[in-house]
């Protein structure tokens, strides 16, 4: 809490010496954030009437901002607050507080308001929180720090409730939602323009695969997501709703892809020359169909290499089967090295597939065979928009290396095989994209 009573607190400047190019990133987050409200939806602009000039007040001293964004906060008890309150002087004479004037007035969104008179009788006010636009800062910020960690708001005010910490409604979080939304779409959109300047021109393999809110026949929204197979940076992303294909939730991933597709060629300067994706029925007919018959379409080996794996693993359950488990994953490797090397040839992934049975005997040289070498919707939409970004600006992290220069790895436990998998551990991510 910004705590106003205390006047002589000094602030370390050291803490506060920020290099121009930081304090023009953050100044630019803050327009982008707090900017103008003309590009909301005309539906929304008569309920949201009263919030349309709440950034205009102090749009011009971005030092104040900057200030504001860089304090520090502290969650302060209710009786801590009126013992400092009841302790402090008069601003106007010097003069104590009269403790038994310290009331609280008016209710304030993430934050108390109190008003007090001093031994001579000299009215005073203490609010424990900055103001901006007319919104209680503490407010915004709240509401921020839930849609940048992708939380649920309903979820956060029930942990709120049981420690009995104030925050505002569900209602009002919403309500300002939607004036974040324009905010985060015109970073979303700097930030594809900056890919798209680093791959344009270049003959791009694209991987797409589409994901729903839920699963089966009952999603409401779904996700596709078009990532260039090369750099691995997400190039393209579309949010669709089930009311778009009349609820039937099954045809959204043909309607997302087509439309993502349609921006990819007509409206982008990438040059797409392949797609990948799974063996949908969906993805492949509209593969087929113009305007993409110019498209090499290739199928995803990770789900198909999924699918073994699920196809296996049912085997394995069954009675007398139980010796399948240890042989499930040097079976997908196999098979995963067959398609990556077979270089589009049919015959040649074929060929080398069907030797896994061989090997599985310990025979690894047969007729016919070579011998080989081992190789070694707005909160909804939102959220994607940021995990995009989240994505792509952390694509370069760095292995975790210790004290002794060996390379963290941790163990997962695959329920399916019932086997450990070791997985090399990242860098934790920075997030220098959000200022702050």
């Amino acid at each position: 809490m910004e705590d106003q009573l205390v006047e002589n607190m000094e602030i370390d400047e050291d803490t506060c010496n920020y290099s121009s190019e930081e304090e023009d990133e953050v100044n630019e987050l803050i327009r982008e954030i707090f900017g103008d409200e003309e590009s909301l939806e005309e539906e929304h602009e008569e309920e949201y009437e009263d919030g349309n000039e709440m950034w205009n007040e102090t749009r011009e001293n971005y030092e104040d901002e900057y200030s504001l964004l860089r304090e520090r906060r502290f969650v302060v008890g209710e009786g801590a607050l009126v013992s400092l309150i009841k302790r402090t002087t008069c601003e106007q004479c010097g003069e104590p507080i009269d403790p038994s004037t310290v009331v609280e007035v008016e209710k304030i969104p993430e934050g108390v308001n109190y008003k007090f008179l001093c031994c001579n009788g000299h009215p005073g006010k203490w609010i424990s929180t900055a103001f901006y636009g007319g919104r209680s800062f503490i407010s915004i910020l709240l509401q921020l720090m839930v849609l940048l960690t992708g939380a649920s708001w309903e979820k956060f005010a029930l942990g709120a409730k049981f420690i009995n910490l104030v925050v505002g409604s569900s209602r009002q979080f919403y309500k300002m939602q939607l004036q974040y939304r324009t905010a985060i779409e015109e970073k979303f959109q700097k930030h594809i323009s900056e890919v798209y300047k680093k791959l344009g021109g270049l003959p791009l393999s694209v991987a797409v695969d589409v994901r729903f809110d839920s699963p089966g026949f009952c999603a409401s929204r779904s996700t596709a997501v078009f990532m260039d197979s090369n750099t691995k940076a997400i190039i393209h992303m579309e949010v669709g709703d089930s009311r778009e294909v009349d609820r039937h939730s099954s045809n959204m991933e043909r309607l997302l892809i087509d439309r993502g597709l349609q921006h990819l060629l007509t409206a982008s300067p990438l040059v797409i020359r392949e797609i990948i994706s799974d063996a949908s029925r969906n993805i492949i007919s509209l593969m087929k169909s113009e305007p993409y018959k110019h498209l090499q379409h290739s199928l995803d080996i990770w789900h198909k290499a999924k699918k073994l794996t699920t196809s296996l693993s049912d085997i394995a359950k069954k009675p007398g089967c139980r010796g399948l488990l240890q042989w499930i994953r040097p079976i997908v490797n196999h098979f995963w090295w067959c398609c990556s090397t077979c270089k589009g040839s049919v015959e040649r992934l074929l060929k080398r597939w069907m030797g896994i049975l061989y090997h599985i005997n310990n025979k690894h040289v047969w007729a016919g065979g070579r011998m080989l070498k081992s190789y070694g919707y707005d909160a909804y939409h939102i959220r994607n928009m940021l995990a995009v970004m989240d994505h792509n600006n952390h694509l370069g992290r760095m292995p975790l290396v210790g004290q002794d220069g060996e390379v963290y790895a941790k163990g997962q436990v695959s329920r399916r095989t019932k086997q450990w998998v070791a997985y090399e551990e990242k860098a934790p991510k920075d997030f220098k994209y959000i200022p702050g």
